[in-house]
């Protein structure tokens, strides 16, 4: 049986949240289907807390600086990141988010260099080797 959670105790103890007060978003079942995340990198979190959420981000490869544009590094940005089917990446705190964005770039990383099936991880791999 699943037992209600404290949505105080959970905003402070998984999220990083030290008081929710007034600020607290109230966590709402999210419906989000496979068109929601396509395109998006996937990747499993597990928080010091034990917490676990399915995350999906947003990775932008880095861009060379030419002439005409100044170009910008890779970045990855938390889209979703789902906790029992239901999205808490607005509750959660700017280094809990900031971890997950850090661990799951690493993991991707790591993807690229492992993999050899993926066609587009061997591109990003031969992005990566020319930069």
């Amino acid at each position: 049986m699943n037992t209600p959670i404290n949505m105080a105790q959970f905003a402070a103890k998984v999220c990083g949240m030290a008081q929710p007060g007034r600020d607290f978003v109230k966590i709402t079942k999210a419906v989000i289907n496979s068109d929601d995340t396509k395109g998006l990198y996937q990747y499993q979190y597990t928080g010091s807390e034990g917490l676990e959420l399915d995350c999906y981000l947003e990775y932008e490869p880095a861009e060379r600086q030419t002439q005409w544009e100044p170009g910008c590094p890779e970045s990855i940005t938390l889209v979703y990141a789902l906790h029992k089917d239901e999205d808490i990446s607005e509750v959660l705190s700017d280094d809990v988010r900031s971890t997950i964005e850090k661990e799951a770039l690493a993991d991707l990383h790591d993807r690229a260099k492992n993999s050899h099936d993926d066609a587009r991880i061997e591109a990003y791999i031969d992005r990566m080797e020319a930069a």
